[in-house]
């Protein structure tokens, strides 16, 4: 078999050779390269997440900003989907946040970025079944080699506490992919999309 060398966040991996270079790109929870001290990673069983076994939490009532970033690289430049699985935007349980390609805005200039698509069913635990959904916030034109995606909270939830207003943010896995046609759906999206 043929294979290939390729830097994939910062470890050397082999990469068997085939005639389609699709770049299609799954980072979960434990691949972000940079948080703020209030997001813990966290466990969750088997069926909550896409991504295996972790998730990436913020209940905080730290002042923010907050953020969670990702690097990646593609091979090839070209117009890519982001799509993210995380909490959604129009709860009142969970903080608005913005989502930065390479640290400009995605869907907006503000504190909260609007996702384009979204992509059912929601999931998530057994005491919060909504906490998850797909959204796909933008296609863009990327050139090969590294590229970011951070999710910045700066926006507390909309619903009260007793001790007033936190910050709440779930993020579970990022999709980055040049295939058109690729819409993640549920926990399973990756098992899924890979037949």
């Amino acid at each position: 078999m043929n294979t290939r060398i390729v830097s994939l966040l910062g470890a050397l991996v082999l990469v068997p050779l085939t005639s389609c270079w699709a770049d299609t790109l799954w980072l979960s929870a434990i691949d972000a390269t940079a948080t703020t001290p209030q997001v813990a990673l966290i466990g969750a069983a088997k069926g909550v997440e896409a991504n295996g076994t972790r998730i990436l939490q913020l209940q905080s009532f730290v002042e923010g900003p907050h953020q969670v970033s990702f690097k990646f690289s593609v091979k090839k430049s070209g117009t890519y989907k982001i799509w993210a699985a995380t909490t959604p935007q129009t709860s009142g349980w969970a903080s608005p946040f913005l989502v930065l390609l390479d640290g400009k805005p995605m869907g907006t200039a503000t504190d909260q970025s609007i996702a384009l698509q979204h992509s059912g069913p929601v999931y998530g635990f057994s005491n919060n079944p909504g906490l998850f959904q797909w959204y796909l916030f933008g296609e863009k034109l990327l050139t090969s080699g590294e590229h970011q995606v951070a999710f910045r909270i700066t926006t507390r939830r909309a619903t009260k506490e007793a001790q007033g207003q936190a910050f709440a943010f779930y993020f579970d896995t990022l999709l980055v992919t040049d295939t058109a046609a690729l819409v993640p759906s549920g926990a399973d999206a990756k098992e899924t999309t890979a037949k």
